[in-house]
């Protein structure tokens, strides 16, 4: 299940796992309930990591982890798996004084066992909730520092390129766009030699970010665009609400307001399903920000009010349009 996630099989894998969701709810039920079973509760919920991070249930996947979590708080492998699953879901959530903590106990844990692996991933998980606070150097530490952990372990996998591509992150929001493209397009090869397009997608959205930093909106549109359109595949919220976020911002730059407040709108309708919009961060709020200024200065209040609220009605389900990464039409 998690080795077809990195590879050929990944959107397979998605629809196996969608399909045989009330199986796998209905396990961990059983898990959490069961005398002897917390072990098998705890691998299964951070067995499903893909599936919570990747694929739209962060909410879901932060009830059984917590639930497994809190039922055998024993050291072990599988406790050490769950705590820095749960650190990275809470951490998307923006919910960075839940997630410490369990990264800090994941280490701690992994000098007890003797195991290598989960302080890795300890680690770059760390880093993720240095990225969303902004401590770009603090972060890029971490992320440097995990990559140089799963490289002794040989690991490599949707984590280990996420890792890579938030390193580039780092480098987009510390204003060296060369660096942060060159090591997005490192990892598309490796994505496209591995079939990976999950983690592919969100170089595509480094990759936006920069060529709308540069005033190469065109480029920024059609990455944001496939963005999205791969995201949707997955039903990966994160990854589609950052890249409509980036989109309603182009609009806004090509002088098309009322597209940008619809797109703004959808976007707040989403991160309610998410967590804390944007993460609470201040670099992943700029574009929101400047697009909302733009915005509201070209169309005044009530017409901005107007189309956002219209935004807000959508769902990825009826939104065509939304999910093809094409603005919806604002009237």
């Amino acid at each position: 299940m998690r080795a077809g996630w990195f590879g050929q099989d990944q959107e397979r894998t998605f629809r196996r796992t969608q399909a045989d969701k009330a199986n796998l709810r209905a396990a961990l039920e059983f898990c959490l309930t069961a005398p002897g079973e917390s072990q098998a509760g705890l691998e299964l919920a951070g067995t499903l990591w893909f599936y919570w991070v990747g694929c739209g249930f962060l909410a879901e996947g932060r009830r059984w982890l917590d639930r497994a979590l809190a039922q055998d708080t024993a050291p072990s492998h599988a406790r050490a798996k769950a705590l820095w699953v749960n650190g990275y879901v809470c951490i998307l959530q923006g919910d960075f004084a839940a997630a410490r903590p369990m990264l800090h106990e994941c280490l701690a844990m992994a000098e007890v066992l003797g195991s290598d692996l989960p302080a890795a991933y300890a680690v770059h998980r760390l880093g993720c909730a240095e990225l969303l606070a902004g401590n770009h150097a603090r972060a890029q530490e971490l992320f440097e520092d995990a990559l140089g952990r799963y490289a002794a372990l040989g690991e490599l996998n949707s984590n280990v390129i996420m890792a890579r591509i938030e390193l580039a992150m780092v480098s987009a929001f510390r204003g060296d766009l060369d660096e942060a493209v060159e090591l997005c397009l490192r990892t598309q090869r490796v994505c496209l030699a591995h079939g990976e397009r999950w983690a592919y997608s969100y170089a595509l959205y480094v990759l936006a970010f920069a060529a709308c930093t540069r005033g190469d909106l065109s480029q920024a549109v059609r990455h944001a665009r496939e963005c999205i359109r791969i995201n949707h595949t997955f039903r990966d919220l994160v990854g589609i609400v950052l890249p409509i976020e980036l989109l309603a911002l182009l609009e806004a730059l090509s002088g098309a307001a009322p597209r940008a407040a619809v797109l703004q709108g959808a976007a707040r309708t989403i991160w309610s399903s998410v967590g804390l919009s944007l993460f609470g961060s201040k670099y992943f709020n700029a574009p929101h920000d400047t697009c909302t200024e733009l915005a509201r200065g070209a169309l005044g209040d009530a017409e901005y009010e107007a189309g956002f609220r219209r935004g807000a009605e959508l769902t990825l389900g009826r939104g065509g349009r939304l999910r093809a990464g094409r603005p919806p039409r604002p009237g």
